[in-house]
């Protein structure tokens, strides 16, 4: 744009203003005003002209005053409007971690007394299928746990300020694999990365790499599992890929697995809420990144993300 509405304005009255000139000059001869005089004739013409121009300065500063006490008080009703949507989006964050602390619980109460009849049916000797039953709920119990921890960090994502931390990456790549290998059993690990410093959201960046890395485990047939994590970083970006020779992902899935509650192998027995990943896509684009799946068969699956070097 190159003039503000109250530069327009002012070139418009002074175009007028010329044409108006002109016009009194060419079509009029000066006889506007008759004087036998020919000076007064001028200076009564001259007088005139003035007299006009400046009735319409003083009209289009009126229009411009009036514009801007319009825009100044259009501009205080969105400044309130902009507040109260602030504080009902605070209320509504304290309540969703207030709603979110309240289910966990119950939860963990019920797992402490699922826990105790189990270890008394063990003790009783008792075998008609109670054990069977007392997994159902305890595997249902511990899904929605998996949901209210999701749902934290999904909120957590979304709602918090995105500050900039430094820190290294080999460092913070063996710190995920530690945690998500605890549980998992047979698995060969390749780590292509130098130890150089990134500057980016360490609480996202820690989101988006355990999400992949786990899913590259957890949805895994395979007799040994493996994954080859590489990162290299750029002038301008730094590239994790995370590849595992997992079950794979169908091509038309690429883009619907980032989507929330949306879980494309409901037949593997696997837990999960469908938040994973889509947590990952929001986690990416706070920090100014991107997430994809760059190939994927059968024989394993090839994620990519990166972000913008601050």
């Amino acid at each position: 744009i190159l003039f503000s509405y109250k530069k327009l304005s002012y070139i418009i009255i002074l175009t007028l203003q010329s044409i108006l000139c002109i016009f009194i000059v060419h079509f009029f001869n000066g006889n506007i005003l008759l004087h036998q005089n020919l000076e007064k004739n001028i200076l009564s013409n001259f007088l005139f002209l003035i007299i006009m121009f400046s009735g319409i300065t003083i009209i289009a500063a009126k229009i411009n005053y009036l514009k801007d006490v319009e825009y100044i008080k259009d501009k205080a009703k969105l400044f309130k409007i902009n507040k109260s949507l602030i504080k009902i989006n605070t209320e509504i964050d304290q309540l969703n971690v207030a709603a979110l602390h309240s289910m966990k619980t119950p939860l963990y109460v019920a797992e402490d007394f699922i826990k105790q009849l189990h270890k008394n049916a063990i003790a009783q000797n008792e075998n008609f299928d109670s054990n069977e039953y007392i997994t159902l709920i305890n595997n249902s119990i511990h899904l929605s746990e998996m949901y209210v921890q999701n749902l934290f960090i999904y909120d957590a994502i979304i709602t918090n300020t995105i500050t900039y931390e430094y820190f290294k990456m080999l460092e913070k790549i063996k710190f995920v694999l530690e945690i998500a290998t605890k549980k998992a059993s047979n698995v060969s690990i390749t780590v292509d990365c130098n130890d150089f410093m990134v500057h980016t959201n360490e609480f996202c960046f820690l989101v988006i790499l355990e999400n992949l890395i786990t899913n590259g485990l957890k949805y895994n047939n395979s007799d040994r599992k493996t994954l080859t994590i590489s990162a290299r970083k750029n002038r301008y970006e730094t590239v994790v890929r995370i590849t595992d020779n997992g079950i794979g992902i169908e091509p038309i899935y690429f883009d619907r697995v980032f989507f929330p509650f949306v879980r494309i192998n409901q037949n593997i027995q696997v837990d999960g809420t469908g938040l994973g990943l889509s947590s990952v896509k929001i986690a990416a684009s706070k920090i100014n990144g991107n997430v994809k799946i760059v190939e994927s068969s059968k024989k394993g699956t090839t994620f990519e993300f990166n972000f913008k070097n601050n």
